[in-house]
């Protein structure tokens, strides 16, 4: 057996899949898991599940006992649009700190930290980014970017302290069990509406920039930058450089292919689509009153969601023209070279993002 790794966020979209790729590997893994997943994870696979409260100091240094590596897939994202810039940079990197604080301490070999192409968004549509570049602070309003950027800063820090830090950069990430996580209200937006701003013509439109990758590829790149990526580089984990239209095509005929309207897929992706259509059409500043309200009567399984609608999920922000946190085209050449990063093709993405049935089998 190899070394124990530890997956901060083990029960999310990504880690989950991460959590797989370093069993089928051979490695031993400890994962950490939202107490609210616990029944969905618990038994998953050979991992050692553990739950983990990221401002809690002793909480992380048990988790970390006996693993030699950390790919931590459970960075700070500000859960709402009313989040300050000042409090989003104070928890999200004082729960960085605590980790990394942690890892010295204990001797921790490597860190591959997920962060988000958003750190090297510059707020240029018309190009192609790649790791040399990157997000200029204040160029946004909100939270989110700011976050993300100064708990990226935070990690050259720590790396001039002598941690072997890798920072992965993944674009939008779909693909099997993409409808039961967040990325899944990104494609409901795709469906809805369209988004136009970008480049790309079409009848005198302009269709938002995307590129899409597919987490089983994300996966592997994550286990690849902690096993052989250069200390200290940033990895571009993009995927097929798109836009939205092309993306909103593919989702439409994989449909087709199953049988399945459109409206037969919002309402089976999220348990919470007439909430969801509700809080939509409230106005006014009661919006979010009301639907703190109604989070109060749901079952505990949708509290969540109804949270994400109060500060109106990040996704739903895709056709902003001010805020683009998915609307860029990616160059993934050093991470194709150094991690062997090899991206699925967009309709196979695609397709399997929108399979309810079939989630295990394309894992295959």
């Amino acid at each position: 057996m190899k070394p124990k790794i530890l997956v901060l966020g083990g029960s999310g979209f990504v880690g989950k899949e991460v959590v797989r790729t370093l069993c089928k590997g051979g490695h031993a893994v400890r994962a950490t898991y939202e107490n609210s997943q616990r029944e969905e994870v618990i038994g998953l696979l050979d991992a050692e599940w553990v739950e983990v409260d990221l401002g809690n100091s002793e909480s992380i240094r048990s988790a970390l006992q006996g693993c030699v590596a950390v790919i931590h897939a459970a960075g700070y994202e500000p859960e709402s649009a009313a989040v300050s810039v000042s409090d989003a940079r104070r928890r999200g990197v004082g729960e960085l700190r605590r980790v990394l604080d942690e890892c010295l301490a204990q001797k921790v070999v490597r860190i591959v930290y997920v962060s988000s192409i958003s750190t090297m968004n510059n707020g240029e549509p018309d190009r192609v980014y790649d790791e040399a570049d990157f997000y200029t602070p204040g160029q946004f309003s909100g939270a989110y970017y700011e976050a993300k950027y100064s708990m990226e800063a935070e990690l050259y820090r720590y790396f001039d302290k002598g941690l072997e830090i890798v920072v992965a950069l993944p674009s939008l990430v779909l693909g099997p069990g993409c409808i039961d996580s967040p990325a899944s209200e990104i494609l409901r937006e795709i469906l809805h509406e369209p988004a136009v701003t970008g480049t790309a013509k079409d009848d005198g439109a302009t269709q938002q920039r995307l590129n899409v990758v597919d987490v089983r590829d994300v996966a592997g790149a994550l286990v690849a930058a902690m096993e052989r990526g250069r200390a200290g580089r940033r990895y571009a984990l993009g995927g097929i450089n798109t836009d939205v239209q092309r993306v909103r095509e593919l989702i439409v005929q994989a449909l087709e292919d199953d049988d399945r309207s459109v409206d037969e897929f919002l309402t089976d992706t999220h348990p919470t689509h007439l909430i969801t259509e509700l809080a939509e059409k409230l106005a006014g500043s009661r919006a979010r009153q009301i639907v703190g309200k109604l989070a109060k009567y749901a079952p505990e399984s949708l509290t969540d969601s109804l949270g994400d609608l109060q500060g109106l999920r990040r996704g739903r922000d895709l056709q902003s023209g001010e805020v683009q946190w998915y609307g860029v085209h990616v160059n993934s050449q050093r991470a194709r070279g150094e991690l062997g990063h090899r991206p699925r093709l967009l309709a196979q993405i695609v397709a399997s993002s929108v399979d309810v049935r079939g989630v295990e089998k394309s894992r295959e």
